[in-house]
């Protein structure tokens, strides 16, 4: 019974302390099994309790690997896409200010701001999913495509720059995306 309730709370929350306290829980109950495995008159129930038991063991197992490799999948690809980003936003700020357009690097430092902070969000959301920070992160990463279209057609700034962190933006929102899928 403990186990079922550290799997299933495992399942709810998707942490790795939970993933760990059922995997203690389901070792117990395995060295209980293999315990009375040699008592006569219950070997037969012990037998099929452990016949029934060795499948969930690898079933659980694999559901931990799979979820694990998942995060790390996802925290490669959004944390290394979201400091690529950051860069070339900063890159931009600098390109604006070289060219005597202040206005558009105050408005760049504070998209910027705005996505250090989705960065954090997500970053929070690669280790702990809450499908509700979701919805908010993808909503964030729209607004700040939004905001980065209107310095596309500045004169003096490369458009060039802000298509590539655009695309990138878009990117980074649909390997999110991915990640929450």
């Amino acid at each position: 019974a403990v186990f079922q309730v550290r799997a299933h709370y495992f399942d709810l929350t998707g942490a790795d302390e939970d993933a760990e306290a059922a995997l203690a829980a389901q070792q117990a109950v395995g060295a209980a099994i293999a315990r009375f495995d040699g008592e006569g008159a219950r070997r037969e129930q012990v037998a099929a309790l452990r016949n029934e038991f060795e499948p969930v063991t690898r079933i659980f197992a694999d559901i931990v690997a799979a979820k694990r490799a998942n995060a790390a999948l996802g925290k490669n690809r959004i944390v290394s896409r979201g400091s690529l980003l950051r860069y070339k936003l900063d890159d931009l700020a600098d390109t604006a200010a070289l060219a005597d357009l202040s206005h558009v690097q105050a408005g760049v430092r504070d998209i910027t701001a705005q996505f250090v902070a989705t960065l954090a969000l997500a970053n929070t959301f690669v280790a702990r999913p809450d499908p509700t920070a979701a919805d908010s992160i993808s909503a964030r990463i729209r607004l700040l495509e939004n905001a980065l279209h209107s310095f596309e057609a500045v004169s003096g700034l490369p458009a060039q720059k802000s298509k590539e962190i655009g695309a990138g933006l878009k990117d980074y929102g649909a390997a999110f995306a991915d990640f929450v899928a």
